[in-house]
């Protein structure tokens, strides 16, 4: 999809609808338990410096994901 970005691009404050989650359905399946499904709203609330972990929220609900992670989702800015 045009616009889409890997949510590790996204600055503090940012948000993002996710558009696509990982390769694989291990991964997928995984991303879908924490919360992290195609047409939710995400917002950056801090990221570490580094290798270190995105803070996020998603409807509510504060999850921390490592930057490796971060790279395997795609959102389009909203």
């Amino acid at each position: 999809m045009a616009g889409g970005v890997p949510l590790s691009a996204l600055l503090p404050g940012e948000q993002g609808r996710i558009i696509a989650v990982g390769m694989g359905s291990g991964r997928q399946h995984h991303f879908r338990r924490m919360g992290l499904r195609e047409g939710k709203i995400v917002t950056v609330i801090a990221t570490q410096p580094a290798r270190g972990p995105f803070v996020l929220d998603i409807e509510g609900t504060q999850i921390a994901i490592g930057r490796g992670m971060a790279m395997h989702i795609l959102v389009e800015k909203v």
